[in-house]
């Protein structure tokens, strides 16, 4: 599900609640609150640059509008659960055992083994990003990287020459711990227990200012969960998990995408341990 796409632009559909519908934009999951709320639509000169293919101007005209959802990234812990009106998404209960959950996440991912979810240009955006906030000092250590949720089983290792290890992300791996400086992923939707995967995901990450990137769209909403993306979450509820798992925010990116509706990039340092 998506908002918009070459013929439906926030311009056309967002004049008014009524002109939304008068024009067609919306669907039974596309509603105009969803769609053409401010943190929705991107700004023009966020447009141009997507446009452009302008990766350093898409870091400055795209960052996140202020708006509840935002400042549930960019707020402390603390007075996340002062406020505590707001959870951190939802988990479905479809399996009763780990072999279930396992078995599904199998199944799709060996249909899909050759399917991309990320886009070229939200790729350079996170390179661009780790690249200027790690920058290394001479004498440095090349930077180390780390893809969580690639895709799953023996076909995907076997195909990538050593790239990809066949792993449960739930769980710290021994070798990993503190040896890495940047982790990317888009498949937190794929978590049984996402809490425990990004608490082992953050103790792989090496020093303070080590940075994870975690990738968010419409397809990442609770609406869209189901027996293999079973956590489900909106922007906020992202945050408010990243944030319980120790990590502070320090950037949200939102990207125009016909693909996903929006691609929000949520940058978090690790912190102390």
């Amino acid at each position: 599900a998506k908002c918009w796409s070459a013929d439906i632009t926030p311009q056309r559909c967002c004049g008014s609640e009524a002109g939304f519908e008068r024009e067609g934009c919306g669907s039974l999951h596309l509603t105009y609150d969803l769609c053409c709320q401010a943190i929705h639509i991107p700004a023009e000169r966020c447009l141009e640059a997507f446009q452009a293919q302008d990766v350093s101007a898409m870091l400055w005209h795209c960052r996140a509008r202020r708006h509840e959802e935002v400042d549930r990234c960019f707020s402390s812990q603390g007075l996340l659960e002062q406020a505590n009106t707001q959870g951190m998404g939802k988990v479905l209960g479809a399996h009763q055992t780990y072999k279930s959950y396992r078995e599904a996440q199998e199944v799709k991912t060996g249909k899909e083994l050759e399917a991309l979810f990320l886009p070229e240009v939200v790729a350079n955006v996170v390179v661009r990003f780790v690249a200027q906030h790690l920058a290394p000092r001479p004498g440095q250590r090349a930077l180390r990287g780390l893809c969580h949720g690639a895709k799953i089983g023996g076909e995907a290792a076997g195909k990538s020459n050593g790239d990809v290890v066949f792993h449960d992300y739930h769980l710290p791996r021994e070798e990993w711990l503190g040896e890495f400086d940047y982790i990317y992923s888009n498949t937190l939707d794929h978590s049984l227990y996402p809490l425990a995967a990004l608490t082992a995901w953050r103790h792989s990450l090496r020093a303070h200012e080590s940075l994870m990137v975690l990738h968010h769209s419409n397809l990442h909403q609770s609406l869209h969960i189901d027996a293999v993306d079973v956590y489900g979450g909106s922007l906020g509820d992202y945050c408010h998990l990243v944030h319980t798992a120790g990590f502070e925010v320090i950037e949200v990116v939102r990207l125009p995408s016909a693909e996903h509706g929006v691609d929000d990039l949520i940058f978090a340092v690790r912190g102390d341990l």
